[in-house]
């Protein structure tokens, strides 16, 4: 049940706010994102669309950018 809802979520994102999705599929493609980073901090962008994240980890986190993540973020866009 839950692969469903996330689908949903992520269908939901790509059709509300298809810069968005992009955007965050755009930063989600990098395999390894530590945070804090100059990466995470910048983030991957779409025209004026930005995906990142901020953070002051000590030691540095890895996080993961599996389909997980990815349904993670597309999740916000519901809450939005």
């Amino acid at each position: 049940m839950a692969a469903f809802g996330a689908a949903d979520d992520s269908f939901s994102c790509q059709q509300r706010h298809p810069q968005y999705w992009n955007a965050i599929n755009k930063f989600c493609a990098k395999g390894d994102i530590v945070v804090p980073t100059n990466y995470s901090e910048q983030g991957k962008g779409v025209n004026a669309h930005r995906a990142f994240i901020t953070g002051n980890c000590n030691p540095k986190q890895w996080v993961p950018s599996d389909e997980l993540w990815d349904e993670q973020l597309s999740e916000v866009d519901s809450v939005v």
